[in-house]
C-alpha cells in the first residue's frame, strides 16, 4: 500500500489533471478551478508541480516543434513560471534565482510583467527590482491565434548569469477580452 504522502501527491495530480482537461467551465467554475488548481499545485508537493509546468510546456514543444536540451530549457522555464504564477514562490523555486525575491520584489516584477503582455507589440523592457536591486528583462512574444484564444508567450530573465534560467508564462484571452491572463489549462 502507498504512503500517505505518496497518495497525497497522487490525489493532487489526479486533481490536477480532472481540473485541467475539464469541459468549457463557465467562469464561476473557472475561478474555482483555478483555485484548485492552486492548492494541488502548491499544496500537493514538487511532484505535482513539476507535471503542470510539463503539461504546459508539451504543448508548446508540440507547437514549435523543439526536441531535445531545447526542450528540457523550454521545460524547465515553464515549470519556473507556473511556480511564481500560482505559488507565488515556494519550493519549487528552490535553488533559482527566483527564490531569494521577497514579496515587493515579486510584485514588483508583476507589474512589470503585466504592463509588458498588454502592450499591443512584441516588447522587451527592463526593469530593477526595488529590495534586491536585481535587473531583469521581459520580453513578449507576438500574438498568436490558437483555436478561439489568442495568445502570446511572456520570457522573464533576472539577471543571474551563473544561472540562467528564465521564466516563461504563456498568457492568453478570448475576444472580446482585452486582457490577457496566465493559461494553465484551466
Amino acid at each position: 500500500m502507498p504512503s500517505r504522502p505518496v497518495r497525497a501527491c497522487s490525489f493532487a495530480l489526479a486533481l490536477m489533471i480532472g481540473v485541467g482537461t475539464a469541459v468549457r467551465p463557465t467562469p464561476v467554475q473557472a475561478q474555482f478551478g483555478k483555485a484548485a488548481l492552486k492548492v494541488a499545485f502548491c499544496g500537493g508537493g514538487v511532484v505535482a508541480g513539476l507535471k503542470l509546468g510539463e503539461k504546459i510546456a508539451q504543448t508548446e514543444l508540440r507547437r514549435r516543434k523543439i526536441t531535445g536540451v531545447n526542450a528540457q530549457k523550454l521545460t524547465r522555464s515553464f515549470q519556473i513560471g507556473t511556480a511564481l504564477v500560482l505559488c507565488k514562490g515556494g519550493t519549487m523555486l528552490a535553488g533559482t534565482v527566483y527564490a531569494k525575491l521577497s514579496k515587493n520584489d515579486l510584485e514588483s516584477r508583476q507589474k512589470e510583467i503585466d504592463a509588458a503582455v498588454a502592450e499591443a507589440e512584441p516588447v522587451t523592457r527592463e526593469y530593477v527590482l526595488p529590495e534586491s536591486g536585481l535587473k531583469g528583462e521581459v520580453t513578449t512574444s507576438e500574438v498568436t491565434t490558437e483555436g478561439d484564444k489568442e495568445c502570446r508567450t511572456v520570457v522573464d530573465h533576472l539577471a543571474d548569469e551563473s544561472k540562467n534560467e528564465p521564466a516563461m508564462v504563456k498568457y492568453c484571452r478570448k475576444p472580446p477580452k482585452q486582457e490577457f491572463e496566465p493559461e494553465l489549462g484551466v
